[in-house]
């Protein structure tokens, strides 16, 4: 979706300011940002993380493609802790279990 749909904001975490969006009444974070011509990328990631059941939104604007992560999800606590690898690791294990046709158990709803 275009960014200019969603209202941003920023925010304070962990010592650092980092950025938000709200879109149909949620909040989203700012996980990974990514330049116009590496939509490849940007699908691949975002692909595995809706797989896995992770809350996202991608965006699009003049200057970038972002993936956000909702607020209240922990995955966004887990990325901001790991986000130097975990994308490329994400990406690595998505690719080696598609390519091997491996079905993972999906978590038991409570």
């Amino acid at each position: 979706m275009q960014e200019k749909l969603v209202s941003p904001f920023r925010f304070y975490r962990d010592e650092k300011i980092l950025e938000g969006v709200n879109f149909k009444h949620e909040f989203y974070g700012l996980v990974e940002e990514f330049e116009i011509n590496q939509r490849l990328q940007v699908y691949q990631l975002a692909w595995a993380l809706a797989e896995k059941k992770v809350p996202i939104i991608l965006t699009t604007s003049n200057a970038r493609l972002g993936i956000w992560i909702r607020l209240r999800s922990p995955a966004y606590a887990v990325w901001l802790n790991y986000a130097p690898m975990l994308p490329k690791i994400l990406l690595r294990l998505h690719s080696m279990l598609h390519r091997l046709n491996v079905v993972l158990p999906q978590k038991a709803e409570l």
